[in-house]
């Protein structure tokens, strides 16, 4: 089952990110565009056989405009 996972991301996850400018790190896919950031997450389903192999994919945007305009103190406070 892990050697299928592996091969799955390998051959087919990791080229298709590829092509479309993702940098990989372990199982996260990222790729930043001016103030945003994209990111993917490859999770193993905890259902996975010898013959059967499920994964979920995760997927985030981070806006670095947006982060620094509503940043949170260490106190829990929003400041603006």
């Amino acid at each position: 089952m892990q050697e299928l996972f592996k091969k799955i991301i390998h051959t087919d996850v990791k080229p298709l990110f590829a092509k479309h400018g993702y940098s990989k790190k372990n199982l996260n896919f990222y790729k930043a565009d001016g103030n945003l950031t994209y990111k993917f997450n490859i999770q193993r389903a905890k259902v996975n056989t010898s013959s059967q192999v499920q994964f979920y994919v995760n997927c985030g945007v981070h806006s670095t405009e947006l982060a620094e305009m509503h940043s949170v103190g260490l106190n829990g406070d929003i400041s603006e």
